[in-house]
């Protein structure tokens, strides 16, 4: 199946573009029939774990396009019927197996009651970014999350506007590092995608410089890149490079990343960064604490956002019965659909060439189905 036209429009499309059609719905009902949940079914995590029992933990090792694609949050979201991955399984991604195995393998940083010295947390948050739009809860951000470290035995130190000498500095003895701000995927050179700092414009705290930091010594546990696109490689020819901010931190030894897939909303920041956290508080710094904290923060925002789209005389249902495992055909007419949506005349089997996009109806007023589906680009990366 052919869906590099899916793609190119997909890590093109702006947030009011993803949050004003039907996109979205369409392609995480996609993604669950046609992949996640014939892997799931195999593997016998067939339901929704009991209540109080033990949630399953997957690790996504996508390749080609599929890199491309939100998988952990693949389903059908518009009721309570545990037809999604977030709903039977907690999710995580890995470079390759190989990676995973090595990352596992790796010791854990020491509690902090384990410690002479307790272990740092570098907080940084960028409200205002030169030359782009201002973040103003990513003050708040830091405010909320930072009582919560602190109770969990590190040092904190909270740094406004700082620049990438400061941050790269601050780095080497943090056991978290956590940034709200804005990031940046670049088109064509994945390696000079970056976060933004006080001075990215003549100085960027780019992919390339974080790749060349070498930390392991100290064995940082977390990168929490609250920011936009810090999981996204543009460049599809590179696809398969994991060249992108998450796999620079993991080379530079950070044992975990949670980032984003393409652009999130300033204020759920907050909400998902306080979930996991708190997780963390609850249960130390354990490599399934990350995991789990980030499952229950999304599934958190999914549920409340769900709720509101529902109160609002909104919709993410589909208005159609969904339902078509196995059955080729079937998979090609929906994902074509999925194309119409987007206003791009694809045939997928035939050459698939890109048209300019064009409305789907006459109704110049976007359908808002979407405020549902805030939480999709948040992701973990790691052991």
């Amino acid at each position: 199946m052919n869906v590099n036209v899916l793609v190119k429009k997909l890590i093109n499309m702006n947030s009011y573009e993803l949050h004003t059609s039907q996109f979205l719905p369409l392609l995480l009902a996609w993604l669950w029939f046609a992949l996640a949940r014939p892997v799931l079914d195999y593997l016998g995590y067939t339901h929704p774990p009991e209540q109080g029992g033990r949630w399953p933990h997957i690790w996504w090792i996508p390749t080609g396009e599929a890199v491309y694609f939100p998988i952990h949050a693949a389903g059908v979201h518009d009721k309570d019927t545990g037809e999604t991955v977030m709903d039977r399984v907690v999710s995580s991604y890995a470079s390759s197996i190989r990676s995973l195995i090595h990352s596992r393998r790796g010791a854990l940083p020491k509690t902090p009651s384990r410690t002479k010295n307790p272990p740092q947390a570098f907080l940084v948050s960028m409200p205002k970014t030169p030359n782009q739009s201002s973040l103003p809860f990513a003050v708040n951000e830091i405010t909320t999350i930072k009582p919560l470290i602190q109770d969990m035995g590190l040092t904190t130190t909270h740094c406004e506007s700082e620049d990438t000498n400061e941050v790269l500095k601050s780095m080497k003895n943090s056991t978290i590092l956590h940034f709200a701000g804005h990031g940046i995927s670049h088109a064509s050179d994945p390696t000079q995608s970056c976060l933004l700092t006080q001075d990215w414009t003549t100085n960027p705290l780019t992919v390339e410089r974080l790749r060349q930091e070498y930390l392991q010594d100290t064995s940082p546990f977390l990168a929490y890149l609250s920011s936009c696109s810090t999981g996204a490689n543009k460049n599809l020819k590179l696809a398969d490079e994991t060249i992108h901010l998450v796999n620079a931190c993991q080379l530079a030894g950070f044992r975990h990343a949670i980032v984003a897939l393409w652009e999130v909303s300033d204020q759920h920041c907050v909400e998902v960064a306080r979930g996991v956290y708190e997780t963390l508080k609850e249960e130390g710094l354990t490599d399934e604490a990350v995991a789990r904290g980030l499952h229950r923060a999304t599934r958190r925002v999914r549920d409340s956002c769900r709720d509101v789209t529902m109160r609002n005389g909104l919709s993410t249902e589909n208005k159609e019965k969904v339902d078509f495992e196995g059955d080729i055909d079937k998979q090609l007419g929906y994902l074509e659909r999925v194309f119409r949506v987007l206003g791009v005349d694809a045939k997928l089997g035939s050459d698939d060439r890109e048209r300019d996009a064009e409305p789907v109806d006459d109704d110049p007023r976007p359908q808002v189905h979407a405020p549902s589906f805030l939480w999709v680009p948040y992701f973990h990366h790691g052991a």
